[in-house]
């Protein structure tokens, strides 16, 4: 049976084949994306979800790629990925197959460095693969060969596993096993016209994975009026034979958050404890998993649920711990019931200065300036748009059109309207959710209590995804001008003097605080708003939302950004706050501060690059500027041909979706237009940004 499914030389142990023959797989980016086509590992699996280690040069910029499980075999497939972890640092990368059937055996990743010199060690690869990066990949080779030596730095750091054996170029990215059939390296490079050959070593793959896992599950026991029980189990990515121990940090949103909460990461991008008021509870390993239970204190005995916040402390092989990004979990009061998250945990937000001469920081990848920028598609719709988001994975873009009061669901591979839904005539805004799945709209209505005084009150209203099936509008008390979803039950609402938080599975409003900021923005990871008061030209940010449904520590920072035109735009990490009113500015997004940067004079409208460390801005003159993210140095400009009023970037597809104005506006009328900038018509385009 193995013979049918891969190549082996004499004497490889059982274990190595066994798992070689499933584990092994071919990463290819996709079609026109750059990148390289390498072998990869599966090493991990959780029912239908799978997660595959590889090299980052097979992603590129890429936030989907293709991975071949069975290549060279008559059950060969090919089955898409999603990109979820990139660590240039290390030349790492980390891949998670979803919704997939009948996932072979993974080969788990070793703990602690635990090889020697001169010992067996095992290749799974894929000779003449660069031969075939187009075809049908080969089928995989396991090939012995042995521990040469091992390089380290200055500081006595492992850093790579020099090895000896026939590895050859199609071997790249693939793993290196022992003899019992697990993860200890991963080859990355070969010196040409030697067998001398060098591994990552498993210190720096469980570097990248330590900190990231894949499902959390709080059970709720045996509730009774003062306190409850909570279950706690957790899996993570690397397996938890890998760990030595596991500690949860938890407490009530509402009972744990200070002033200048959460902590962020440091200037290294490591995490620390984010809640110093959260208590910690030492898990115990269980099989697969790591388990605990803490005690979960009850306001009141007539409490159904609450907010918990969750963090864990992970401590590898070798004993180096480390933080996980903090999240939040909804834990009802009834016997038995789940609390589940899906893993990881949002990327580590740190994002630091890139050394000289290095590809990415903290997971994150430069994006390259395009040679050409030209228009693909277009929807003539001479309409005035509000709103247009890309949802996760680039397949769907969603417009609001303010002229007709419809929401377009456009299929992005197309580019045409696949479904118009008619909204409330008084829409003003949309937004949505981080993690797709949901659709918010808001708008205001006339207060008919009040209306004497001529007072507005508003609506939202939740669409679920891909099918915009609406659910019933939300009253709340102010006109809406302006929303953000931080997750999608979760909406914050900015009014003309007030901002409200608004929980859509309760249908009602559970905060509330006098903070005119028309105008939000949202750092997902941190759970943090920033929003803009175009009339005050002030600047607000605070911690909100996920992390703490209070607005009493929002604050007014005076800034040049603002008029009739402002936007914002959080940059991937969360470091960058951009803001423009016809001329772009930067604000450093510290907590409890914000200082101006660098102002950008003229930008017609911008969009941050997620995924990237770049911020993408239009010129009136249908220029786009392609900026750094960090220094807000400039890349380069490329012309596109239309002057785009409002767009967003697909990093990985490397494609612009965007308000194309009807009519330019000349030179002459650009400082009127900047101090009132007012709707315009404009159709919708697509825009491929092409290399050279």
């Amino acid at each position: 049976m193995l013979g049918a499914t891969l190549v082996r030389a004499q004497g490889i142990p059982e274990p190595v084949s066994r798992r070689a023959a499933g584990a092994a797989v071919v990463v290819r980016p996709p079609a026109g994306a750059a990148g390289a086509t390498v072998a990869g590992c599966l090493i991990r699996k959780d029912g239908t979800t799978g997660y595959v280690l590889t090299l980052d040069v097979a992603v590129g910029l890429a936030a989907e790629v293709d991975v071949v499980l069975g290549a060279g075999t008559p059950g060969a497939r090919t089955v898409k990925g999603e990109v979820i972890a990139v660590d240039p640092g290390r030349g790492l990368a980390t891949v998670a197959l979803r919704n997939v059937e009948g996932l072979p055996e993974p080969a788990p990743v070793a703990g602690k460095h635990e090889l020697r010199e001169t010992e067996s060690v095992y290749v799974a690869g894929f000779p003449g693969l660069e031969s075939a990066a187009i075809g049908a990949p080969p089928p995989v080779r396991v090939l012995a060969a042995h521990v040469a030596s091992f390089r380290r730095d200055d500081q006595g750091t492992l850093v790579a596993t020099q090895i000896a054996g026939d590895v050859q170029s199609g071997d790249a990215g693939a793993p290196l096993l022992d003899k019992a059939g697990r993860v200890v390296g991963v080859i990355a490079a070969r010196v040409p016209g030697t067998q001398t050959v060098f591994a990552l070593p498993s210190d720096s793959i469980q570097a990248m994975l330590l900190g990231d896992w894949v499902r959390l599950e709080l059970v709720s026991e045996a509730p009774q009026a003062a306190r409850g029980r909570v279950r706690v189990s957790l899996s993570t990515i690397s397996g938890a034979e890998t760990l030595r121990s596991v500690a949860v940090a938890w407490g009530r949103s509402d009972r744990c958050v200070g002033p200048r909460e959460p902590a962020r990461p440091d200037k290294d991008g490591v995490q620390g404890k984010a809640y110093a008021a959260c208590r910690e509870l030492a898990l115990r390993r269980k099989d697969a998993n790591w388990e605990g239970t803490f005690e979960l204190e009850r306001l009141k005995p007539t409490e159904l649920q609450t907010r918990v916040l969750i963090q864990f402390k992970l401590a590898d092989g070798g004993g180096k711990s480390r933080w996980s990004a903090p999240t939040e979990v909804r834990v009802r009061f009834e016997d038995g019931a789940v609390a589940a998250l899906e893993g990881p945990v949002p990327p580590r937000t740190g994002v630091v200065q890139p050394a000289a001469g290095q590809a990415g920081v903290g997971g994150l990848a430069p994006f390259r300036l395009p040679a050409t920028a030209r228009e693909t598609g277009r929807i003539p719709r001479q309409a005035v748009f509000a709103r247009i988001a890309l949802a996760p994975g680039g397949d769907r873009l969603y417009a609001l059109d303010l002229s007709e009061a419809r929401i377009l669901n456009v299929r992005t591979d197309e580019f045409r309207v696949e479904e118009e839904r008619e909204v409330a005539p008084q829409v003003t805004a949309m937004t949505l959710a981080p993690a797709g799945g949901a659709l918010w709209i808001c708008g205001r209505r006339p207060d008919m209590a009040k209306n004497g005084a001529g007072r507005w009150a508003g609506f939202v209203q939740k669409f679920a995804l891909p099918g915009l099936t609406p659910g019933d509008p939300i009253p709340i008390d102010v006109a809406g001008l302006d929303l953000v979803a931080t997750d999608a039950d979760l909406v914050v609402v900015a009014g003309e003097a007030d901002v409200v938080l608004v929980d859509g599975r309760r249908r009602e409003v559970i905060g509330s605080g006098r903070t005119p900021t028309a105008v939000l923005a949202l750092d997902p990871a941190q759970g943090w708003v920033y929003g803009i008061d175009p009339q005050r030209r002030e600047f607000a940010e605070g911690p909100i939302g996920g992390f703490r449904p209070q607005f009493s520590t929002l604050k007014r920072v005076a800034s040049p950004v603002g008029g009739t035109g402002a936007d914002l735009a959080v940059s991937t990490g969360g470091l960058w706050l951009l803001g423009t009113g016809g001329s772009a500015v930067s604000l450093v997004a510290e907590h409890g501060k914000a200082r101006i940067e660098r102002t950008i004079d003229p930008v017609l409208s911008f969009a941050a690059v997620p995924g990237h460390l770049a911020v993408v801005g239009c010129d009136f003159d249908g220029t786009l500027s392609v900026l750094d993210a960090i220094t807000l140095e400039s890349l380069g400009r490329v012309p596109c041909g239309v002057a785009l009023r409002q767009f967003v970037v697909d990093g990985g597809r490397r494609r612009v979706y965007g308000q194309a104005l009807r009519t330019p506006i000349p030179a002459a009328g650009r400082e009127a237009f900047q101090r009132k900038p007012g709707p315009r018509l404009a159709d919708l385009v697509a825009i491929a940004l092409e290399e050279r």
